[in-house]
């Protein structure tokens, strides 16, 4: 028998959730699998938990509130999977909620102890056992920061020493930890062998890291707010040793003094590393990275030398997305160089102003580019003509972008362009968009300049999708719209001063769906039976008339997700550019599981 809890709508998850009774669980004698689930508002569990004695797995997954677990917990003596421990406060002082309940449990699969600034001493922590416990392979420990926490810097570090883990481990992750030092035990390579993925956050006392390169099967590392240098500082003697020799994910996450990936210099290493993301890591020299396909670089101060570097090291790189680059005026000649690149994402680039000629001609393999949040970004240049491969165009935010090149109409293999928030952009649009034959998708957001279409986009006779957004259009949609037959999917918001849809509407036969908002007067002339443009669009399937809402209401466009460069700019700036220093990102991680 099992029972899972999960709130009783993903959607809304944060406003309506499951409540776990404290009490009654008893009735569920033979209960062998509970499961609770993305119970974010939980804080509790039953006392009577215990009583369920034929519980074999009890997996708590994302219910980060949960202060402690139900007294005596180890006379669940099936149990076989506990995700989720956590060590209250009580454990400082009162028997059966402290680590010694794991003592007997043989566990299995993952287990993730919080709470351990309320252990209060070695002893404790060695009463977990978990050295025992041969069927691990997932095990992750974090402190907290509760002002009230016992334990000093060298507690923490007698503590972690006493909960060494089987070396069954593939994942292991920590976070808070305050001690300086690390253990024996995560400096001994028999023990970390099986290692796959390596989490450490916020271990910000600590000087120095397990010896990360010497592990055969590590293929994702993830390291957060620490002080260190190096990721490795171990002695590479052989000519034929690697250091890193599987490792296929990295990120580095705030690590101001980080220098180099080893200390010992001229060792071959990272053959296989594939993604890489770096954060607020402004001295790291990187070495030659012969698979990177993905880079991800937030926050580099000194960008001119990181540019250099990473191009000249990475000759495979498919993906390169360069954020918060302050100082950045102009895209460095050396990206002309990365032949294989397919995607450029740019964003929040203060400073950018221009994009070369010579730096576009290079990339003669990129499918899709994306700017946005570069305030200062005046022009793209010519060079946007010789982007043969280019599929998706997207721009947002860029308030001093005056035009785009007109030689963008040589771009034949261009299937989708997003315009968001570029007020003077429009100056540009007319001499080309009629020219590009190949375009199956259309946004123009925010365009407050924009008031007509080019006449020629009845040409565009593969155009599929068009949105426009809070854009001035004149009181009427052109006749020429009734000429692109292949539109299935028309969306209008906030464009006040539209007041009717054309006739030659009617002859779109294959537009399936005709959604407006916040367009006061043209919903009233297509209200359904009586409005009088109903006639000429009574043929569409899907008809969506949205009436305008208070502006202090809460709105979801329902068009935001099909919208990348929207979509993308704007939660990247609802989030901002600052990691999440509350463990969250921790938590999402061991939830997830970054490698299967």
């Amino acid at each position: 028998m099992s029972v899972a809890i999960k709130p009783l709508c993903p959607s809304i998850k944060h406003k309506i959730f499951s409540v776990v009774p404290t009490q009654g669980f008893s009735t569920f004698e033979k209960l062998q699998t509970l499961k609770l689930e993305d119970c974010e508002l939980l804080n509790l569990l039953p006392e009577d938990l215990t009583q369920l004695q034929d519980l074999r797995h009890l997996v708590i997954n994302r219910c980060y509130l949960i202060a402690e677990m139900p007294p005596k917990i180890g006379k669940l003596s099936h149990l076989r999977t506990l995700s989720s421990f956590t060590v209250g406060s009580k454990a400082l002082n009162k028997p059966g909620y402290g680590l010694a309940e794991l003592h007997g449990l043989k566990l299995g699969g993952k287990l993730h102890i919080r709470g351990l600034e309320n252990v209060p001493s070695e002893l404790d922590a060695k009463q977990a056992n978990l050295i025992s416990k041969k069927d691990l392979n997932r095990l992750y420990l974090s402190w907290g920061d509760s002002a009230n926490s016992q334990g000093s810097n060298v507690n923490a570090e007698q503590i972690l020493e006493a909960l060494e883990p089987p070396s069954t481990l593939k994942s292991f992750g920590m976070k808070g930890y305050k001690g300086i030092r690390l253990p024996s035990w995560m400096r001994n390579t028999s023990v970390l062998k099986n290692l796959v993925e390596v989490i450490l956050y916020g271990c910000v006392n600590c000087e120095e890291l397990p010896p990360l390169g010497k592990l055969a099967l590590l293929k994702s590392l993830y390291v957060y707010g620490m002080g260190v240098k190096y990721i490795d500082v171990e002695s590479y003697s052989s000519v034929e040793e690697k250091a890193f020799p599987s490792l296929e994910k990295f990120k580095a996450v705030c690590l101001p003094n980080l220098e180099r990936m080893l200390r010992d210099e001229g060792v071959e290493m990272l053959p296989r590393l594939s993604e890489l993301f770096i954060f607020g890591v402004s001295n790291l020299k990187l070495p030659r990275l012969p698979s990177l396909k993905h880079l991800e670089a937030f926050h580099i101060v000194e960008e001119a030398s990181f540019m250099e570097g990473f191009v000249r090291n990475m000759p495979c790189l498919k993906t390169l997305q360069i954020y918060s680059f302050k100082k950045l005026k102009v895209l460095p000649d050396q990206l002309s160089s990365l032949g294989a690149l397919q995607k450029l994402k740019i964003a929040f680039c203060d400073e950018l102003e221009y994009v070369p000629e010579h730096v576009l001609r290079g990339l003669t393999s990129l499918r899709t580019l994306e700017i946005s949040y570069c305030t200062k970004l005046k022009s793209l240049s010519e060079g946007m003509g010789h982007l043969a491969c280019l599929e998706h165009f997207y721009i947002s935010n860029c308030p001093e972008l005056v035009a785009l090149p007109n030689n963008m109409n040589q771009l034949t293999s261009l299937r989708e362009v997003s315009i968001d928030d570029c007020s003077v952009l429009p100056e540009g649009l007319q001499d080309w968009l009629g020219d590009m034959t190949s375009l199956r998708e259309l946004y123009i957001l925010h365009c407050s300049e924009l008031r007509s279409l080019p006449s020629n986009m009845n040409q565009l006779t593969t155009l599929k999708e068009v949105s426009i957004v809070s854009s001035v259009l004149p009181e009427g949609l052109q006749d020429w719209l009734g000429d692109i037959t292949s539109l299935r999917e028309l969306y209008i918001c906030e464009c006040s001063e539209l007041r009717s849809v054309p006739s030659s509407i009617q002859r779109l036969t294959n537009l399936g769906k005709l959604t407006i908002e916040d367009c006061p007067e043209l919903e009233k002339r297509c209200k359904r039976e009586t409005g009088e443009d109903w006639q000429y669009i009574a043929h569409i399937p899907q008809l969506e008339l949205k009436i305008s809402l208070p502006e202090e209401e809460e709105r979801t466009f329902t068009f935001c997700g099909r919208i990348r460069s929207s979509s993308w700019s704007r939660n990247f700036v609802n989030t901002g550019i600052q990691v999440n220093t509350s463990g969250e990102e921790f938590d999402r991680m061991v939830d997830g599981w970054m490698i299967e």
